[in-house]
């Protein structure tokens, strides 16, 4: 904003323009009014209205001059943060939501095998392995074998499913019959689930495979549905 000088005699506000205009003297009263005037400005400091739209610039601030007071809520957009700007220690405990999340975020990687038609007498017997480039993160393991067991001598007989993790047996699921008549077909089925928590970063090999508890008892995979595939083994990172 422009600081006025004082009116003078004549009604103008220089000296020289009363002069033009036949007055002659500089009177006090005139003098101390321009005086005042600066005075007055430079103690009030300078206003909103003294300062020009875009008059002040970066190297005007000094360093922490804007503080979080001065930002108006919502002021701050996306296009003002930096490339990871946000971190995890900005980011409030509990505060993303399934909504925030990018379909297929929760996962890191997965890994499908079918299980193909195989008979099994005492065993054990693989249905094969998945070979996955885990990275620390949890690890779902599941699947679901099915198929027809049959004995050819009555009484307790059992088959059942293990799950292998680097060669090594680390959960088997079992089922057993009994009373049945010899060689008569009994439907069989193993829905398995596992989690491998936090395993090393790097290959693993997961295998599945069965045995029966002789071998007088068989366990055919896939006895039922006239296919060459009795299920199907899934692995899944978590993130």
């Amino acid at each position: 904003m422009a600081i006025l000088r004082p009116l003078k005699e004549g009604n103008v506000r220089t000296y020289q323009e009363k002069v033009g205009l036949g007055y002659l003297d500089i009177l006090a009263a005139e003098m101390d009014a321009d005086l005042d005037t600066i005075y007055a400005a430079w103690n009030g400091r300078v206003g909103t209205g003294d300062l020009q739209d875009g008059a002040v610039t970066t190297p005007k601030l000094a360093d922490g001059a804007v503080t979080a007071p001065k930002l108006a809520d919502g002021a701050v957009t996306t296009p003002k943060l930096g490339s990871l700007a946000v971190t995890g220690s900005t980011i409030a405990n509990a505060t993303i939501d399934r909504t925030k999340l990018v379909l297929g975020a929760t996962v890191r990687g997965m890994a499908f095998a079918p299980c193909f038609e195989v008979l099994v007498n005492g065993g054990p017997v693989s249905y094969g392995s998945i070979t996955f480039p885990a990275s620390g993160a949890y690890v779902l393991v599941s699947g679901e074998l099915v198929g027809g067991f049959v004995s050819t001598a009555t009484g307790q007989h059992w088959a059942q499913l293990e799950l292998l993790i680097g060669g090594v047996a680390v959960r088997a699921w079992l089922q057993s019959i009994s009373g049945v008549p010899a060689n008569a077909q009994t439907p069989m089925a193993f829905p398995f689930h596992y989690i491998d928590v936090n395993p090393p970063a790097g290959n693993r090999v997961y295998a599945i495979q069965a045995r029966t508890s002789d071998t007088q008892s068989f366990f055919r995979a896939d006895q039922f549905s006239g296919s060459n595939r009795a299920g199907y083994f899934t692995v899944l990172e978590l993130a």
